[in-house]
């Protein structure tokens, strides 16, 4: 009877530690990160041109400019690790597992950090520099942003089952530390644009 019984109470536990809120937290990434990896094969493999995304639109204009990028690299694809790092780590919270548990809460809470640092930079990236919106790209940084509001709203209650006392200081400083990679890549090492094609009349 005794087992029986601890199994139960080890079941409730870790629902109340990963609860349904958790499955909506991975919708969301999984959601995200489908848009953010459709982004970054256009951008790789069509330089930026996406369906739906005629010439002159917002987002070919976002998507084809040096802010795309980030030492040559699309921005996209660094998105899609960070969401997918996310996505993956939400699976470690396990009430059984403290230790692990409790470090897979900390990267969560940086990782949240630095998805909202992360959505701030860009969509104020493509209000101010660019001056026109990618609707792809803002949705993409919508999904993760409620993705990871809602764990924040949570990971004061798992930490307190964890035991674990969290630093959110430390946690935006490190975030904010890699937007601001970022962001300096972008400013100090911009990718070169392609020369105009000149055409023969």
């Amino acid at each position: 009877m005794g087992k029986p019984k601890r199994e139960r109470e080890k079941q409730t536990a870790q629902g109340a530690l990963t609860g349904g809120w958790t499955h909506v937290v991975r919708i969301l990434l999984f959601s995200a990160s489908i848009i953010t990896a459709y982004l970054a094969l256009a951008t790789l493999s069509k330089g930026g041109q996406v369906p739906g995304c005629g010439p002159e639109s917002g987002c070919e204009k976002v998507l084809t400019s040096s802010w795309a990028y980030w030492l040559g690299i699309p921005v996209s694809l660094l998105g899609l690790g960070l969401y997918s790092a996310f996505f993956y780590t939400t699976f470690s919270l396990k009430i059984g597992q403290q230790q692990k548990a409790r470090r897979s809460l900390n990267s969560l809470t940086i990782f949240s950090f630095a998805i909202l640092g992360a959505a701030a930079w860009f969509v104020g990236v493509q209000a101010m520099a660019i001056g026109t919106f990618c609707p792809y790209c803002c949705t993409a940084h919508g999904m993760a942003s409620l993705a990871a509001l809602i764990f924040l709203g949570q990971a004061n209650n798992i930490g307190s089952r964890l035991s674990a006392r969290l630093n959110f200081g430390a946690a935006i400083g490190v975030a904010l530390g890699l937007v601001t990679v970022v962001a300096a890549g972008q400013i100090i090492l911009p990718k070169e644009q392609p020369a105009p094609k000149i055409v023969d009349l």
